[in-house]
């Protein structure tokens, strides 16, 4: 979840472990910007992540707290696992597959 921050302007990503009664805050504003969609990597318990955005796509190995820009690709506002290492995007007037190889 974005939260953003009324005190000054910055974006927060905050994670919950009890159905949103709490938030705990990861990455006041560490994280690479707006992005549109984030997911889960399957089998990681939320420990991995992937997220797309109009700018680039990000991922993160430890639980949100940082994240590494992975690609430069533009406009793409969707994504989805489709297996444990490839990932389905999807963006204006396209559709894409990423292979990732940790």
């Amino acid at each position: 979840m974005i939260i953003p921050n009324r005190r000054r302007i910055s974006i927060n990503i905050a994670t919950t472990h009890d159905g949103g009664r709490t938030w705990q805050i990861q990455a006041s504003g560490k994280n690479a910007g707006y992005m549109t969609c984030v997911r889960i990597r399957p089998g990681s318990r939320g420990k991995e992540m992937i997220a797309v955005g109009d700018r680039h796509i990000s991922y993160s190995s430890d639980y949100g707290k940082s994240w590494t820009k992975i690609s430069d690709e533009k406009n793409l506002y969707v994504c989805e696992w489709t297996g444990k290492d490839t990932v389905v995007l999807a963006g204006k007037d396209r559709i894409a597959l990423l292979q990732l190889r940790f």
